[in-house]
């Protein structure tokens, strides 16, 4: 990747909040939902899926590379959310 994602780079508030949950039956509609609401009362916010989420949403074929990105951080779960904000 020639250029940083700017979510993940961003500028960030004082306060971070990061959750990392198992889900099983994650789905394009339920994922959508969370990327939602996360829009409508976040400053800031990140949302990474593990590969194994990842693949079971259609990326089977870029699945493998996603696991073994080096510098970039892994997760074992499903999903991940990154919450930045100035207030609580």
């Amino acid at each position: 990747m020639s250029t940083p994602q700017p979510g993940v780079f961003a500028a960030a508030g004082p306060l971070h909040l990061a959750l990392e949950y198992d889900a099983p039956a994650l789905d394009a509609a339920t994922l959508g939902a969370v990327r939602r609401a996360l829009a409508d009362g976040a400053d800031d916010a990140v949302i990474a899926l593990g590969a194994h989420a990842y693949r079971r949403l259609g990326g089977a074929a870029e699945a493998r590379r996603l696991e073994n990105i080096e510098g970039v951080a892994n997760t074992p779960r499903d999903i991940f959310i990154w919450l930045r904000s100035a207030t609580r």
